[in-house]
């Protein structure tokens, strides 16, 4: 119906009497131009079957058909021709995991689509992990991730992946995809986790240079992210050979036997091979093991050069996009080449340049590992959401020293209670951040003052949003609670700034702070639950002597359970926009 109602000729979309006020209103100078109006597909919360999704791919494929052989109209009425450019299925479950991923993977790359955004979070897709799912995912990563596909973000937030599917997107990204955003947060969990395989992955396909990837915004919270992995992921991008640290990880050693004997690759330098016709890739050398399994249908054209990650005597170890590792016998290589990496031509950047956004949202008991990543990537980050990592005043100060050109900046849900260290970059000049998120324990004197100054800073005329949460606001004898705020307001009506965030108490604080949205306009009211709250919560559900039929549930159902249990434990929050 939907394509159907796309097709329908223009003129009947408005009565006659419309469409002879819209021509009266058009100059007739002007040449005429065609209207374009961009299209989300939306379908949530949902059981899809596969039937729907085979009736959306024919549907498109026609609709495709029909726009792109339309003959130019002649007359004077509006042109308007109607762009699918999204498709977004929030919490829906795909009931046959790997043939609705063959049929999402279609839809996208349909000749002359424009579809350049798939959203999936919290979508489930049945038998993901089984080999027919795995053999799906990879299928689609090969697809969605070419650099003849249209899609440029991906968001895979809570869809249940485990390694295997990361290799297969990171071995594409490492390629030359045009892919410029994914999230793959709170995806990979449990069991399904091992957190210096996956990281060392997204090293070699997000951050490491000589990476074909463009990803310019990337997602990667849940992820553990101990200080033991920032090591590996140090080691990986000062080598011009990470792949080689992957696949030592993966597999736990090089393989042994006879032919088996690792040579060197070229230092400071990439080799790639193209393969003969019909060459085979194998999971592993013949001689290393005693049943070594073939890939199938996993080998791009004959024209595609694979880059070597590992070389032995008679074997190659390549990386094959949307699978991961493969090996092939040297004998299958019809020629190969090196090129140059830029690991060594660039001194003092290790990471990739064209990172410019990071979020991970973790545990507070990583806050070293999180400083120590953007130790590595923020010379070229622009913006960083790092919330709920346990990171403290002196944790800002590395990250501000560390990520020299933010313009973006949310710690809410760390606990600070110096703002100094941001106060101090401002007044020298080395921080132009523009939307600022943090969360205090409370508001008293000093914080007050704090934000007076920073606020008030010749500096900070470039801060446009402030997003401030807090606990509870500390009062005393000399500086009372409303005080406190009339500081403040007085701060906010001198600044320029455009756009203020406050969560506070529901108590006597919520009362004073309302004078604050006096010089703005609008307000919004939410209720955000606690997120120790939320912790226990989930503890309690998933711990190990709960009962089967409760640790089950779905996640859904948690979230819906969670909030009505939780309504009355809650505090308030106010946007306002001047």
């Amino acid at each position: 119906m939907l394509f159907q109602f796309l097709q329908m000729e223009h003129k009947k979309l408005l009565r006659e009497e419309d469409w002879q006020l819209l021509r009266s209103l058009r100059m007739s100078t002007l040449k005429r131009e065609k209207q374009r109006v961009e299209i989300c597909f939306q379908l949530a919360n949902h059981v899809v079957d596969t039937s729907i999704l085979r009736s959306m791919a024919d549907g498109l494929r026609e609709y495709l058909v029909a726009k792109t052989s339309k003959e130019e109209d002649t007359d004077d009425y509006p042109q308007v021709e109607f762009e699918i450019t999204a498709l977004y299925f929030p919490n829906c479950r795909f009931l046959n995991g790997a043939e609705d991923l063959k049929l999402l993977a279609l839809i996208v790359t349909l000749s002359s689509s424009i579809i350049r955004s798939l959203m999936l979070p919290g979508a489930f897709f049945n038998s993901l992990r089984n080999p027919a799912g795995l053999l799906g995912f990879q299928s689609f990563a090969r697809q969605v991730l070419a650099p003849s596909s249209p899609l440029r973000s991906l968001d895979l937030t809570r869809v249940g992946i485990d390694s295997n599917c990361l290799a297969s997107l990171c071995s594409a990204l490492r390629y030359s995809s045009r892919l410029t955003k994914l999230s793959i947060g709170h995806t990979i969990r449990g069991a399904h986790m091992n957190s210096r395989l996956d990281w060392a992955w997204i090293c070699l396909a997000v951050f490491h240079v000589d990476s074909g990837c463009e990803l310019a915004h990337f997602d990667a919270s849940g992820l553990q992210l101990p200080t033991y992995v920032v090591e590996i992921l140090t080691a990986m991008l000062a080598s011009p050979h990470p792949g080689r640290t992957v696949l030592l990880l993966q597999d736990g050693c090089l393989p042994e036997g006879e032919g088996c004997e690792e040579c060197e690759l070229p230092p400071n330098a990439r080799l790639f091979v193209r393969l003969l016709d019909g060459a085979q890739a194998w999971t592993s050398p013949g001689a290393s093991v005693a049943w070594p399994q073939l890939l199938p249908e996993t080998l791009q054209p004959s024209d595609f050069e694979y880059e070597v990650m590992v070389r032995l005597t008679d074997w190659l170890c390549i990386l094959i996009p949307g699978y991961g590792f493969g090996w092939v016998v040297r004998s299958a290589v019809r020629y190969h080449v090196s090129k140059p990496s830029h690991v060594k031509r660039r001194s003092g950047v290790r990471a990739r340049s064209g990172l410019r956004s990071l979020t991970y949202c973790g545990l507070q008991e990583q806050s070293e590992g999180v400083v120590g990543l953007l130790r590595l990537l923020g010379s070229s980050l622009t913006s960083v959401v790092v919330p709920f990592c346990g990171l403290d005043s002196q944790a800002l100060e590395i990250i501000l020293s560390a990520c020299p050109n933010l313009t973006s900046l949310n710690m809410t849900g760390n606990v600070m209670n110096d703002l100094s260290p941001l106060l101090c970059a401002i007044k020298k000049g080395r921080c132009h951040i523009e939307s600022l998120g943090v969360f205090v324990e409370c508001v008293n004197a000093t914080i007050a003052a704090q934000l007076q100054e920073l606020l008030l800073q010749p500096n900070s005329k470039c801060l446009q949003g402030l997003q401030l949460e807090t606990t509870n606001t500390e009062a005393d004898s000399n500086n009372s609670e409303k005080r406190i705020w009339t500081q403040i307001e007085r701060a906010l009506a001198s600044s320029s700034l455009r756009c203020l965030h406050l969560s506070v108490p529901p108590a006597d604080t919520y009362e004073a702070a309302t004078s604050l949205i006096t010089p703005l306009h609008g307000q919004i009211l939410r209720f955000i639950t606690p997120m120790r709250l939320k912790i226990a919560f989930l503890s309690v559900v998933e711990h190990a002597s709960s009962p089967l039929l409760v640790s089950a549930l779905d996640h859904m159902v948690l979230s819906n359970v969670f909030s009505f249990a939780t309504t009355s434990a809650t505090r308030r929050q106010i946007n306002v926009r001047r």
